[in-house]
């Protein structure tokens, strides 16, 4: 291993630079001893070695495309903070079992950061990934596999849950300005923690394509699963044709799921749900348009239990059309409960007087499982006229005019 002198504070340092004539890839490993403040420290390819930082350790930008960062002695005297930007686009962070923390905070100006490659990149991190204040992250493409039990841990300005003591990863945005999370390409965030994944205290995660969660949930375990709304001002924003996978279940007990760029039509407007998802609190909201004209449909692939909270079934009341918000689910069972409620609003005008002799009938929520017959049937709260009904074992709630 070579020791290099120690840098200068505030300079830059690149490894891996690349060799124009084509040489092999660089493998010497290096080491950072003392506290530096660099403007910018980069491992770019072809590094292939490690450099280890012992202690306290800052950068503006943060740059890791191949390679690793070793955080060789325990969190409490090394953390590694980026005040600018990160790119984390291969290698890994931390590559020791040590406990670290890498520190993305910005109390004046926004960090920037971006974080995934190609589809089938994984870049590993070791460490808590920790954000203090409006950090606007990109998640691309690949995975973020965390190891050593680390997780996302997103303070967003604000204090977070104190009596919360496993491993959480939390998406907060409490700042004026808004600076969500955007996940623009299939991407996967892998956690050995309880709970892998957490929207609360005003965090807003818009999903654009695709966003698959791994965790380890257990039923037994109140409010672990692979992601999980917990407080009301969480929110969860997906796009049209988007597919979220969360993989060890999605849990809703407060906060809103909803959908956006849809149409009037749920045609082409879905978002595909890989997973078992209960909703005991918040809002499901597929149609998140002010003036109610838009649609949305959810197709959960898994068991939904929904025992309390809140559906919102737009339908269209105009002509003959029968379109409305849709959840359904396949190959899983739908069960329900008194304290659940679906609020049915009319989308454009109003309807007519009903016609007993000639009754309309809408399929807000279907099942092609197992419905369980003897499940009270969620509280609705409709126009007048309009009544909720179960048809047949395949559409298990319908509004009926």
């Amino acid at each position: 291993e070579m020791m290099h002198a120690t840098p200068r504070a505030f300079d830059s340092i690149v490894f891996g630079a690349g060799d124009p004539q084509g040489g092999p890839p660089v493998v010497m490993n290096c080491v950072i001893p003392t506290a530096i403040a660099f403007a910018s420290f980069r491992l770019l390819e072809p590094y292939t070695g490690t450099v280890s930082v012992q202690d306290d350790t800052s950068a503006g930008t943060l740059e890791i495309r191949n390679g690793a960062i070793a955080q060789a002695t325990e969190n409490v005297l090394n953390d590694f903070s980026v005040t600018s930007s990160l790119t984390f686009t291969g290698g890994t962070f931390n590559s020791t079992a040590n406990s670290g923390i890498l520190h993305l905070t910005s109390p004046v100006m926004t960090v920037t950061s971006t974080i995934g490659g190609a589809a089938a990149t994984t870049v590993t991190m070791k460490s808590i990934l920790q954000v203090n204040g409006n950090v606007h992250l990109y998640y691309t493409n690949g995975t973020i596999d965390f190891g050593n039990g680390a997780y996302f841990h997103s303070l967003g300005g604000s204090a977070v849950d104190p009596t919360s003591t496993t491993g959480n990863s939390e998406f907060t945005n409490t700042g004026a300005v808004n600076k969500p999370h955007w996940v623009e390409g299939v991407f996967t965030l892998k956690s050995n923690s309880q709970q892998a994944f957490k929207v609360q205290a005003g965090g807003h995660l818009k999903i654009i394509k695709s966003l698959a969660i791994a965790g380890n949930w257990d039923p037994a375990v109140a409010g672990s699963a692979s992601l999980w709304m917990r407080d009301a001002p969480s929110k969860i924003t997906v796009t049209n044709n988007t597919e979220l996978n969360a993989i060890s279940g999605f849990g809703v007990t407060a906060g809103t799921f909803g959908t956006t760029d849809v149409g009037l039509t749920t045609t082409n407007h879905t978002v595909l749900l890989r997973g078992n998802m209960s909703v005991t609190g918040g809002i499901i909201d597929l149609s998140q348009d002010a003036n109610g004209l838009h649609l949305g449909a959810l197709e959960v692939v898994g068991d939904v239990t929904f025992t309390g909270g809140e559906f919102k079934a737009r339908f269209v009341g105009t002509a003959n059309s029968l379109e409305c918000n849709l959840w359904k689910v396949t190959n899983g069972t739908f069960s329900t409960a008194a304290g659940a409620s679906i609020t049915a609003t009319v989308s454009s005008e109003a309807l007519p007087a009903a016609n007993p002799q000639m009754p309309r009938y809408w399929d807000i929520i279907t099942a092609t499982g197992a419905i369980p017959a003897d499940d009270p049937l969620p509280t609705l709260n409709a126009p007048a006229g309009v009544t909720g009904v179960t048809r047949n074992m395949r559409n298990l709630y319908s509004l009926k005019w």
